[in-house]
């Protein structure tokens, strides 16, 4: 799994295909501390230097070519605001950066997330179809789960 910082995110990043991507906005805190060991693809000197204004944490310009595989992360720093003048090391007046985290899951990695939906959407159906009999079930899995732990039952 890599993580990697970027000012942009584009489908042509994306490896191998089908694929299922996921995007979640997350704190600046958040991206500072990902950012810290994340390898930089932010390829405009001027907007790597505001995220590391931003994020306190050195983000190097770098022109590269992103893949973006299963289990990989980005961390996306979404721009927004005017154009930024040339040699700007701090957000403009009313600019602000939305920070973003995407991850691309393949078939087979989404067939197993699949699989443990209906798996427990089965145990579900047997808790519901015990009824009042769960709270012994759940006394004998307590004390099996004690047991394997080396615990003394009482």
């Amino acid at each position: 799994m890599k993580t990697m910082i970027l000012n942009a995110f584009s489908l042509n990043m994306i490896a191998a295909f089908p694929a299922t991507i996921n995007v979640e906005e997350i704190s600046v805190a958040e991206a500072s501390e990902m950012a810290a060991d994340a390898e930089s693809a932010v390829g405009h000197t001027d907007t790597a230097a505001v995220f590391s204004t931003v994020l306190g944490v050195e983000v190097p310009a770098n022109r590269a070519t992103v893949s973006l595989g299963a289990g990989d992360v980005v961390v996306v720093g979404q721009y927004r605001g005017p154009r930024m003048p040339e040699g700007e090391t701090t957000l403009p007046e009313g600019a602000t950066i939305k920070w973003l985290l995407v991850s691309a899951s393949d078939r087979d990695e989404l067939s197993a997330l699949v699989e443990r939906a209906q798996f427990r959407n089965t145990i579900l159906d047997i808790v519901a179809f015990l009824g009042d009999d769960i709270g012994e079930l759940s006394e004998l899995a307590q004390e099996k789960i004690r047991a394997m732990r080396g615990e003394k039952i009482s």
